[in-house]
Formats: structure tokens, C-alpha cells, sequence
């Protein structure tokens, strides 16, 4: 499995996103101040 597959199938369990809604998924969705909080402070 590469990292984009374990990226996938982290953010599917993490935040209970279906298949269509990680898909769908751009770039600009991602909070990056926010997931970098999230990292540092788990």
C-alpha cells in the first residue's frame, strides 16, 4: 500500500468519510492551520 492509499483510507476512518466524499476532495478543503494543530497536539 503507498502513501496515498494509507492517506485515503486514514481520513476515511478518522472522519467517517465515504469513498465519494474523500474523491471529491480538493486541496483547497483541507484546513491546513487546523490538521497542523491537530498533528502536533495528538
Amino acid at each position: 500500500m503507498g502513501r496515498r492509499d494509507f492517506a485515503i483510507l486514514l481520513l476515511m476512518a478518522k472522519l467517517g468519510l465515504r469513498a465519494d466524499e474523500v474523491a471529491t476532495h480538493t486541496l483547497d478543503d483541507i484546513d491546513w492551520l487546523a490538521t497542523i494543530n491537530y498533528t502536533l497536539n495528538h
